[in-house]
This record gives C-alpha cells, structure tokens and sequence, in this order.
C-alpha cells in the first residue's frame, strides 16, 4: 500500500491486515474470525475449527473451551474415598 504521496516504494501490509489488490491507499484489516498471522498478507485465513477471534485485525485465533472443561492452570477439587478433600491443578 502507499499512504503518501511522491512515495517510490510500496508499504508491506502489516500482520492482522492485508493488500489483496494493487493501488490500495491503507491496508485493509482483517475481519472477525479471520486472522493474518505474517506481515504483506494478501489475504486473510479463516480461523481453524475450535478456535475463534472477536477482534478485527487479528494476527491469530483463540482455543474454544467446551463447556465443563477447564483452562490448563486451573485447579479443581479431587475427591478421594476416605472424604477428604484435595485440590489439585488440571
């Protein structure tokens, strides 16, 4: 893209955007759930299956956690036979 005038080069599109034809004055960014992860992207990929993004310009998706599940770090409660209770990471 080229954003000024008298310029003797093209600007690479940054990542999150992309420059899919020729004379553009400004990149254009990618829209929700489609991400450009490498700057001078012509286009912008989908996000996988599982994943998603809620922002415009994204440069990646996120993991879909299903519902009951819990984020790697989290703790949860271990029940044992004799009742007590423990806490122990997932």
């Amino acid at each position: 893209f080229a954003n000024e005038t008298g310029m003797n080069s093209c600007t690479i599109c940054p990542a999150g955007a992309y420059c899919g034809s020729t004379g553009l004055e400004d990149p254009l960014d990618c829209p929700l759930g489609y991400f450009a992860a490498e700057p001078g992207s012509t286009t912008c990929e989908s996000c996988p299956v599982a994943t998603y993004n809620d922002k415009v310009g994204s440069v990646g998706c996120e993991s879909c956690v299903p519902a009951g599940s819990a984020l790697p770090g989290s703790w949860t409660s271990l029940h044992r036979l004799e009742g007590v209770e423990e806490w122990v990471p997932i």
